[in-house]
């Protein structure tokens, strides 16, 4: 809603990249990788609350800077735009299908 967020897709152990992304990227507010398992991973640079995504969004949690959680039903994709639509419309609070 209010926070600007970079997705990315299937890179695993973001936790390096993410916070480097962040920090020289400060219009970005958080940093999220799905895995092709629809493994959900998420960053921030205490801009946001990544464990509020986490928990409403992915069933997940963790804590402020670093979270994670799973798309239920995720289909694998090679198409950006396929997975990009599938967070938008989780995030909306639309149905994944």
């Amino acid at each position: 809603k209010q926070y600007r967020g970079f997705l990315s897709y299937s890179i695993g152990n973001i936790s390096v990249l993410a916070n480097l992304f962040l920090k020289n990227n400060p219009h970005f507010d958080f940093f999220i990788d799905v895995s092709a398992r629809g493994n959900v991973s998420l960053r921030a640079n205490n801009a946001c609350d990544v464990s509020v995504l986490a928990k409403n969004y992915f069933n997940g949690g963790g804590h402020a800077n670093a979270s994670g959680g799973k798309i239920d039903g995720f289909k694998e994709s090679f198409i950006y735009d396929n997975i990009k639509e599938c967070v938008q419309n989780i995030l909306k609070g639309e149905e994944y299908e």
